[in-house]
């Protein structure tokens, strides 16, 4: 008995978990893998998210805790739970819903990814949003969002959005910690834009077309903001209240900004110098313009430099002015047979100047008791 006991340990604990395995694949759609904790569909090509997400419904996935459903082209996902209702995916913890063709959703959408921390929705095509679109992720730490704009969407369209992202958010955003914005061509955001994702500490904003920051004056917003990310945007000048403003940053990029290194660049530049430390790729952060220091380092050029260059070439642009007058006025005069006569020495008063202003002022110059 005692053999026959181990033997049904030995054999049948294997082919139970195969049985258990197999249920899993059993619901899992064709050309997709799923595990006790994945459920992975890529490159389907689907268009209906009914044709995938509910083959994940948490009756027979209860410990799912990654979702990754890349390679659709679903469009318009909102005014419905994914999963269908009332369905709630409590344990997943990362959902990759990247290049599946999204164009809108609203907070319905993710109604039952309440569990969620990393949420990766980069490369769709999205053209608008609902109301609170996250407002049921209250764990959601990191949200990559880049390249997630479709075609033809307006750069006032793209601010818009980014900004009904976030507002209207009765948790604020404690957990958000970090958002990736890379690849969007956005030109300008709404200075109210993260001003409820009061836990966010690093923004990621790299090629895009930014030529400005806005930060609250006041410090209201982005209290925790740590690190920033400007890589490859349209930068001329850094504002000062990038780095003597309300927030403190401890790590900026702005490398691949076509910089001017003027007179007006004088204090960040200073200050980049002096806080090296607090900057990213340094050895690809250069000036632009001026010529004279076209492709110099920003951490190693001299700060006498930044004003000289540019007194220098007004200086001469005066001279050329004053030469090209002076010569054209000369050919126009010889053309049309114009005499020009220039004051001789013995025609100037010898009391012109200093001893003239000298002598009618004798009277009135003050004297000491």
């Amino acid at each position: 008995m005692l053999v026959a006991s181990v033997l049904w340990v030995a054999l049948g604990l294997p082919l139970i978990g195969a049985r258990l395995a197999s249920q899993f694949e059993a619901t899992c759609p064709k050309r997709c893998h799923c595990t006790r904790d994945l459920f992975k569909c890529e490159n389907l090509h689907a268009k209906e998210p009914n044709a995938i997400f509910p083959h994940a419904s948490p009756i027979v996935f209860p410990e799912l805790s990654t979702l990754v459903v890349t390679g659709n082209d679903f469009g318009d996902l909102r005014g419905e739970n994914l999963f269908g209702e009332g369905q709630k995916n409590k344990k997943v913890s990362l959902a990759n819903l990247t290049n599946s063709g999204i164009t809108a959703f609203d907070g319905a959408t993710f109604e039952g990814l309440t569990g969620v921390e990393y949420l990766y929705l980069s490369e769709n095509n999205l053209t608008e949003v609902g109301q609170s679109p996250f407002k049921h992720m209250p764990k959601l730490k990191i949200l990559d969002l880049s390249n997630v704009f479709g075609r033809g969407v307006s750069v006032q369209v793209k601010a818009d959005i980014l900004r009904d992202l976030f507002k209207q958010n009765d948790d604020r955003f404690v957990e958000l910690n970090e958002i990736l914005l890379n690849d969007n061509g956005i030109e300008f955001l709404h200075p109210d834009t993260f001003c409820q994702v009061r836990g966010l500490a690093r923004i990621q904003l790299e090629n895009n077309r930014l030529k400005e920051f806005p930060i609250s004056q006041e410090g209201k917003c982005l209290p925790s903001l740590k690190n920033l990310n400007l890589r490859a945007n349209h930068f001329e000048r850094i504002p000062n209240h990038l780095y003597n403003g309300p927030v403190e940053l401890t790590g900026i990029d702005v490398s691949y900004n076509p910089l001017k290194c003027d007179c007006e660049a004088k204090d960040f530049v200073k200050y980049a110098q002096d806080e090296d430390s607090f900057y990213i790729n340094q050895d690809f952060t250069t000036c632009a313009s001026p010529s004279n220091l076209k492709h110099s380092k920003v951490f190693q050029i001299e700060l006498e430099d930044l004003c000289s260059s540019g007194g220098h070439h007004y200086f001469l642009l005066i001279l050329l002015v004053l030469f090209l007058g002076a010569y054209f006025g000369y050919r126009y005069a010889r053309a049309h047979n114009i005499n020009i006569h220039l004051p001789t020495p013995s025609r100037i008063p010898l009391v012109a100047g200093y001893s003239a202003l000298k002598s009618n002022d004798d009277g009135t110059v003050p004297q000491f008791v």
